[in-house]
């Protein structure tokens, strides 16, 4: 069987063959998912025990909105109290991706910032 170069066949003895010249990662936009590269994350932090629930309960802007480093951005609330995320960079606020009373995990996403913005 020949081995056909960029193409995914399988070689000899079931083993795939794969053509590594043409697997660098090129810059631009990150294939198959929405977010842009240069697209800075705000995550939630480590507030409490996992079993703790935290509960997005205020936005301080929406997409659009430009944000300044260390700016609040979104409120949550954890076993009675609230504490306040910070933006890490300055930029525009590209997405939100957590809505307002969403429960969400230490160390998921809940916004997006595009530093160039």
């Amino acid at each position: 069987m020949a081995i056909r170069r960029g193409f995914n066949h399988l070689a000899r003895g079931g083993q795939p063959a794969v053509d590594h010249t043409h697997s660098q990662r090129l810059p631009g936009p990150r294939i198959g998912t929405d977010v842009l590269v240069n697209e800075i994350p705000v995550v939630v932090p480590e507030l409490a025990a996992p079993a703790e629930r935290i509960r997005v309960c205020a936005w301080y802007v929406q997409p659009g909105d430009h944000v300044s480093v260390d700016e609040p951005v979104v409120a949550l609330a954890i076993a009675g109290a609230t504490c306040d995320v910070s933006a890490p960079c300055p930029g525009r606020i590209s997405r939100v991706v957590a809505p307002l009373n969403t429960v969400v995990e230490a160390g998921a996403v809940c916004a997006w910032i595009d530093p160039a913005g």
